[in-house]
């Protein structure tokens, strides 16, 4: 997610997020193969990446690079609700999204509105996931 579309605090946010994952010293694909599961996730490292998921999901749906999945949700009216801490354990998952998982909310009396504002640059969010953004 390119930095120049951050506000301040989310940028300041977000450097600090990664801050916290390059302390590791090893690649996603490396901490994988070496056993890293979310059960064994530090409360930092939990927060940095349901933070840096909620950036990406929320703000960069909308984006080329934007998530397929997110993209198909949000460009059908729904809203960005949850972003859930080991919602899947499969290696997949694991593997794709350290194991979180998203639920998206289709509430029908806002669904056009919803898809009217994705198709112009903006994702609808929660309140939950927006808290998530700047732990």
């Amino acid at each position: 997610m390119p930095a120049e579309r951050l506000k301040p605090n989310l940028k300041l946010a977000r450097d600090a997020a990664l801050a916290v994952l390059k302390l590791e010293g090893q690649s996603w694909s490396e901490r994988l193969a070496g056993g890293w599961h979310p059960d064994l996730a530090s409360e930092k490292e939990k927060a940095t990446l349901l933070s840096l998921a909620s950036m990406y999901l929320g703000l960069a749906s909308t984006g080329r690079d934007g998530n397929p999945v997110a993209k198909f949700h949000l460009g059908n009216g729904a809203k960005l609700h949850l972003v859930n801490w080991a919602g899947d354990l499969s290696r997949k998952g694991l593997r794709q999204s350290a194991g979180l998982m998203v639920n998206y909310l289709y509430d029908l009396g806002g669904v056009e509105e919803n898809h009217e504002r994705f198709a112009n640059g903006e994702i609808v969010y929660s309140r939950a996931v927006g808290r998530l953004m700047a732990p």
